[in-house]
C-alpha cells in the first residue's frame, strides 16, 4: 500500500511538473487600445478584462502616473437585458483627432466588454461622425474610424503618441478654432487641459 501511494504521489508531482513547465499563453484581449463609438450609450463604460489591458499599454508608456481610479458604483444596463454593477470609475490619457486629453469611464466585471464611448464624451467633445467618410471629427481635425471586433464603428485610443500630442499643444504658440472656450460647459484647468463637464453628472472628459 505505500508503494502505491507513492507512486501516485510522484505521478502527481510529475504532472505538476510537466504543467508549469509550459509557457504561459498570453491573453489576447478584444478591442485592446480601441472604444468603440456608441451614441446609444449614455456614459462610457468598460469590461475589468479592457481595462486592465488598457493601464498595461498605459504603463508601457510610462504613464502609469496619469491613471486616475475612483471607487463608484453605477448599475449598466445592456441590450441583452442584463445589468452589471461598476465599482471604478477611471480617468486615462487617450488622443483624438490628434488631441491629447483623458476619458472618464466606468468598469465593470466583464472579460468580453471593450470601451464603449458614450455621449457624455461625444457630446461635450463636440465630436462629428462621418460614417461615409469613415471619420471623426473635432472642429478641423479629424481622424479614421476603424472597426470593433463586432463591427461597429471605433477610434484607436494611441497612448503612444499622448505624449508628443500633449507636448505640441503646450509649445504651440496659438490655440486653433476648435479649442476656443465659448461654451459655458467648458473650463481649463491651472494644467491647460481643456475639459468638457457634464453637469448632470460627476463627470470630466478633457483634451488638450
Amino acid at each position: 500500500a505505500a508503494d502505491v501511494a507513492e507512486r501516485i504521489t510522484v505521478n502527481r508531482l510529475s504532472n505538476v511538473n510537466q504543467t508549469t513547465a509550459k509557457p504561459a499563453k498570453s491573453k489576447v484581449v478584444p478591442d485592446s487600445c480601441k472604444g468603440t463609438v456608441d451614441t446609444a450609450c449614455l456614459f462610457c463604460v468598460a469590461g475589468q478584462q479592457w481595462h486592465d489591458d488598457y493601464k498595461r499599454n498605459l504603463t508601457a508608456q510610462g504613464l502609469q502616473d496619469q491613471i486616475l481610479e475612483e471607487p463608484e458604483y453605477e448599475v449598466y444596463r445592456f441590450g441583452n437585458g442584463g445589468t452589471l454593477p461598476s465599482t471604478v470609475r477611471a480617468t486615462v490619457p487617450m488622443v483624438i483627432c490628434g488631441k491629447a486629453g483623458k476619458i472618464v469611464y466606468s468598469v465593470v466585471d466583464s472579460p468580453t466588454l471593450g470601451l464603449l464611448i458614450g455621449r457624455d464624451f461625444l457630446e461635450p467633445a463636440k465630436v462629428d461622425i462621418c460614417i461615409h467618410s469613415n471619420l471623426i471629427k473635432i472642429g478641423r481635425d479629424s481622424q479614421s474610424l476603424v472597426k470593433s471586433q463586432a463591427g461597429h464603428p471605433a477610434i484607436l485610443l494611441q497612448p503612444e503618441n499622448w505624449k508628443t500630442a500633449r507636448d505640441a499643444c503646450i509649445v504651440a504658440a496659438d490655440l486653433p478654432p476648435s479649442r476656443v472656450v465659448t461654451d459655458k460647459s467648458l473650463m481649463v484647468d491651472k494644467n491647460g487641459l481643456l475639459h468638457s463637464v457634464k453637469l448632470s453628472r460627476d463627470r470630466v472628459t478633457g483634451w488638450m
